[in-house]
């Protein structure tokens, strides 16, 4: 009998524990300061081109005119994408805060390889795996 070796996603959970809130916590406050930073160089950024603009507003054309209005729109809509972000992350924080310990949130996946044949049901192999983790240990495998 033909047997073929497929990809799989499998989803991660993780069971929250003060550890692991403080840990999640602590790496999601880091990622926040270094979108903070991406967020200030593109103000920074915006500042230049506006006084670019008000340099070259007497002595330029048009077309110069409207390539810096241009970038300036495409870096303001930047900035707010960046912002979302923000407000998710934090929210996520937030929403973790207020979880007891125990419940299992998805952390992750990760990927993997099942061999298959006829007979086989392709969707309980796809909907059954699970790893579940505690304090970045595995406590459980669900195939």
């Amino acid at each position: 009998m033909a047997k073929i070796k497929i990809k799989r996603t499998i989803p991660v959970y993780s069971i929250i524990t003060d550890k692991f809130r403080k840990e999640l916590e602590e790496e999601s406050l880091g990622e926040i300061k270094i979108l903070e930073d991406q967020m200030n160089m593109v103000n920074f950024q915006i500042k230049q081109l506006h006084t670019r603009f008000g340099l070259l507003a007497n002595q330029s054309t048009k077309t110069a005119q409207d390539q810096i209005n241009s970038s300036i729109i495409e870096l303001n809509a930047k900035l707010d994408q960046m912002k979302a972000i923000k407000e998710s992350m934090l929210a996520s924080i937030q929403e973790l805060k207020n979880k007891p310990n125990g419940e299992q949130i998805e952390t992750g996946i990760l990927d993997n390889y099942i061999e298959v044949e006829p007979g086989d049901n392709l969707i309980e192999l796809f909907q059954r795996p699970k790893v579940i983790l505690k304090d970045n240990i595995i406590q459980e495998i669900i195939e």
